[in-house]
């Protein structure tokens, strides 16, 4: 293979390799960020299980909160395999690189020590002087002078190039005993995560059958639970109904008043803001009458888009932007863990028993506040039945976000939030040793499932 041809392949080969540690490099670092989250989740959930237990035995909502956690635990443990697989590939890139520059720093010296040896032998024959002096003519120096100033510069070159790619070499021989020694730990992490879940697994086993053995008061339980969320549901049903009846009106009203206008009628003088609706309608029909009878017709109505429910145009603008933000809005609590998913599934202890979940839960610390995940209206503070306990329903254009289980409240009917902005403190349950927001998103009348929502 000749010069150029060794020199082209190196550089594919470096090209190549290099592309390909971006792109290990890029993965990493996420692997990194989820593996610093989940450790954070699995701290929180610690802390709330700490806090709250007050004996050897875990109570029924402990119990959710223990088994996500071990969930995060198994997620970390499989991120942890994932970055361990990384730095293997990672290594071997890392290996290939180190072996392809030893090979291109042999190929330099060889050809440097062949420059060195032609050298010797151009001047074992003759002088730089009298190669010089030997010319035909003085264009024919010149031009000898020339080579041997670009010989000598080519062969400062070869040196430079040398010690560039031996200094790199012992850069990445340096960096490669890092990524060895950071595999190593993340080994030592996986082995340690891994025989924590095994313990955790049994104390969650030990703690179902426990509370199995419990089976009338844990029935009992569960459906007074089941029977307050029904009746939290009809509320909220019945609020969000009264809600969309209200945006239509609204809605049909503000229309009126703006066809009023373009034939020409103007609010405080031919008509108010207390008159009906029938009314106005009339006046309107009067109104194109007349100008019709005097032979120059009002402005026909234009055609409108259909919206979901009779919104405003401000209404239908901030819908628009929450749906914009759909996997983007941030949690509800500022730390938390997810506890209950969205929908029907069975109960982690009475596995016979399926209940519907209408939002998540969210386990978080004691005195930790709920927060807007998104701008809008507060429309209602309904109490939650049988309890001193509230929730907080806000609108979002045609989108209700329901925050349930709070204690006191910081907002007010009729407030406009900001994104983030507190709107009560969670309750903390001294006798069911729980802190948990139940967070709910509606569509209309139509419950949604407000994971995919929410900021991963």
């Amino acid at each position: 293979m000749s010069h150029c041809k060794r020199i082209v392949t190196f550089l594919f080969a470096v090209l190549f390799l290099a592309a390909a540690n971006g792109q290990t490099k890029d993965k990493k670092e996420l692997l990194q960020q989820k593996r610093v989250r989940l450790q954070d989740e699995i701290q929180l959930a610690s802390k709330i299980l700490k806090d709250t237990r007050k004996d050897q035995q875990l109570t029924l909502s402990q119990v959710q909160t223990f088994g996500q956690k071990i969930r995060i635990r198994e997620q970390l443990i499989q991120t942890i395999r994932r970055e361990v697989q990384l730095f293997d590939r990672q290594i071997k890139e890392e290996e290939l690189e180190i072996t392809a520059l030893e090979k291109r720093i042999e190929a330099l010296k060889e050809e440097y020590a062949k420059l060195i040896y032609s050298a010797y032998k151009s001047n074992s024959r003759t002088s730089k002087t009298m190669f010089i002096l030997a010319s035909d003519d003085f264009a024919q120096a010149v031009r000898r002078l020339q080579y041997l100033r670009k010989y000598a510069e080519f062969r400062k070159q070869q040196v430079d190039e040398i010690r560039n790619k031996q200094a790199l070499l012992e850069e990445k021989i340096a960096g490669l005993a890092v990524q060895k020694a950071d595999k190593q730990k993340l080994l030592s992490s996986y082995e340690g995560e891994r025989k924590q879940l095994l313990t955790e697994k049994v104390d969650l086993d030990k703690a179902i059958t426990n509370l199995r053995s419990q089976e009338k008061e844990l029935e009992k339980s569960i459906q007074k639970k089941k029977a307050e969320a029904d009746k939290l549901n009809a509320e909220i049903e019945r609020i969000i109904a009264a809600e969309m009846r209200r945006a239509q009106e609204a809605a049909i009203r503000k229309e009126l008043e703006t066809e009023a206008n373009r034939v020409g009628l103007v609010k405080g003088k031919d008509y108010q803001t207390n008159t009906s609706n029938k009314a106005l309608q009339n006046l309107i029909d009067a109104k194109r009458k007349a100008a019709a009878a005097a032979g120059t017709p009002a402005p026909t109505k234009p055609a409108t888009p259909s919206q979901s429910f009779g919104m405003t145009p401000e209404a239908q603008q901030m819908a628009n932007n929450f749906v914009a933000n759909k996997a983007k809005l941030p949690w509800p609590v500022e730390r938390g863990v997810l506890v209950k998913e969205f929908g029907l599934q069975r109960h982690q202890v009475a596995t016979q028993v399926q209940v519907f979940n209408s939002g998540i839960d969210i386990a978080t610390e004691k005195g930790a506040r709920a927060r807007a995940v998104f701008e809008g209206e507060v429309v209602s503070t309904p109490l939650i039945p049988n309890s001193p306990l509230k929730a907080v329903i806000i609108k979002h254009g045609n989108y209700f976000t329901v925050y349930s289980n709070l204690i006191s409240l910081e907002v007010k009917v009729g407030d406009t939030v900001k994104v983030k902005q507190v709107l009560g403190e969670i309750y903390a349950d001294d006798e069911q040793a729980e802190s948990v927001l139940h967070f709910q998103l509606w569509k209309d009348m139509e419950k949604q499932d407000p994971k995919p929502w929410l900021f991963k």
